[in-house]
């Protein structure tokens, strides 16, 4: 018979377990370990029995043990692992216990065919849905497309040279666009090379081949632009190795191009192409480097101090958390299928049953997460798209931070911490005493930071942006 078992980026380490979980159980070695623990329940029971005189119960335990050996061990089957996330990692192993297959594949059908179903009826597009590309992945790609730099060292001092002594030349001097005409540009680099030509006089270093040589800013946009594609080409390909691993050059560029046009489009109603959303995001940055922008405060001490505290607690606790709740969930899933072999000892013994349960319990458990998952997927996404009504279908300087910083996504990663206790609760029969937990959790960030600004305010200790290095202490 075959099974299909449906992972989200686990299928390299399901493979692994599956074929090991095949290879034991089809042991010599395994098969007495199962005599010996046949042989202690029958001693367990026998005790049992000549001190209670309970003889029933030992009938009751030969015959369950009989049934649970001859369906669950015996029989074997054909696993068919279909690995959503990442599907060069699709396999098909042989010989595993129809037990371990045939629940292992049903529970990960009902946990993924309910986010499903959620999904399908979500106004999500198919591409930003859990299931099809992971937890939060359009919203992701969309932010860290505004993170990327140059990835050459040879072409980011060149354009670093190039802004610093043409482009921010031109500023000072105001004889072409204007800072308002940069910052609201939806295509710096035409602006600053097409729609107003670079000087024919002006000079900037340039490097070429590990040598050096003075260009006219004119000449190094030019140079500049030949190269700008190779750029885009290799950010896309080590973006798609850092997100899949495996990367095939042309699959993982169109791979990622497709993947964020399709999130720049919903999220931002930018119709503009990938690779020019990603240049401008680029260029954007490299001017920021250049410039080495240093904002000053602009709010009261209190306001922004606890505002921004907060916000940078729940972004490092949530986007952390929305990346290790995914890998936690897909470690705890294989390990469970792991130790079947370990469980199906202890099904042997008078316990069995209890066991079994509770094993069948577990995989229940860690299927249902998916399901919060693609809620808090759907919070997150919608959520994006709103803080991004105001970017006009484009990135511009002006509104890059907007794409970075988006409250209430982060705190829908952070409510990610509360999936498994809820889902288990749930389970149980009703969350009960785990709500005090939760409503505990939740607040806590934005409650300490309050009370250690008010304190700040209160004594008159106010202190931001103090740095510390290499600082020593001697007797």
């Amino acid at each position: 018979m075959n099974f299909e078992i449906i992972t989200n980026q686990t299928g390299e380490y399901t493979r692994e377990i599956m074929e090991a979980v095949a290879r034991i159980s089809g042991s010599s070695d395994f098969a007495d370990l199962i005599t010996i623990a046949i042989l202690f329940g029958g001693l367990w029971l026998g005790f049992k029995a000549a001190f209670t005189g309970e003889v029933k119960v030992s009938g009751k335990w030969i015959m369950t043990c009989v049934i649970i050996y001859q369906c669950l061990m015996v029989p074997k089957s054909t696993v068919l692992i279909t690995d959503r996330g990442r599907p060069a990692y699709n396999a098909t192993i042989n010989n595993v216990p129809i037990g371990l297959a045939l629940f292992a594949s049903y529970t990960s059908k009902i946990g993924n065919g309910i986010a499903e179903l959620f999904e399908m009826n979500f106004s999500l597009p198919s591409d930003l849905n859990y299931n099809n590309t992971g937890m939060l992945f359009g919203a992701n790609i969309v932010r860290d497309q505004t993170k990327q730099r140059f990835p050459t060292p040879s072409f980011a001092i060149n354009m670093d040279n190039f802004i610093k002594q043409c482009v921010l030349m031109d500023l000072a001097l105001g004889n072409k666009y204007t800072i308002d005409e940069l910052k609201s540009s939806g295509d710096i680099w035409d602006l600053i090379t097409t729609t107003y030509a670079q000087s024919k006089v002006k000079m900037f270093p340039y490097q070429i081949n590990g040598t050096e040589e003075l260009v006219t800013c004119e000449n190094g946009a030019g140079k500049i632009q030949a190269n700008m594609s190779k750029e885009t080409d290799d950010v896309f390909e080590n973006w798609y190795k850092k997100l899949f691993g495996k990367p095939d050059t042309v699959s993982a560029k169109n791979y990622m191009i497709t993947k964020l046009g399709v999130s720049n489009q919903y999220l931002m109603d930018m119709s503009q192409d990938a690779s020019e959303a990603l240049k401008q995001s680029m260029v954007i940055n490299a001017i920021y480097d250049a410039a080495e922008n240093n904002a000053s405060l602009s709010d009261s001490y209190a306001k922004s101090r606890m505002r921004d505290q907060t916000r940078k607690t729940y972004k490092a606790i949530g986007m952390d958390i929305a990346y290790w709740m995914v890998l936690t969930r897909g470690c705890l899933e294989v390990i469970l299928y792991a130790i079947f072999p370990f469980m199906f000892l202890m099904f042997c013994l008078p316990i069995g049953i209890t066991v079994f349960k509770s094993w069948v319990f577990s995989l229940v458990w860690i299927q249902s997460w998916p399901i919060m998952f693609a809620i808090i997927n759907l919070i997150y996404t919608l959520e994006t798209k709103s803080s991004l009504v105001a970017a006009e279908g484009k990135i511009t300087m002006s509104n890059i931070d907007s794409v970075i910083n988006q409250d209430v996504a982060y705190m829908a990663g952070y409510l990610m911490m509360a999936t498994p206790l809820l889902m288990l609760k749930l389970l149980q029969g009703g969350i009960g005493g785990a709500g005090a937990h939760l409503s505990s959790m939740l607040t806590g960030v934005g409650s300490g930071t309050a009370s250690q600004v008010a304190g700040e305010m209160s004594t008159g200790n106010m202190s931001i942006g103090n740095s510390s290095l290499n600082n020593h202490s001697y007797d």
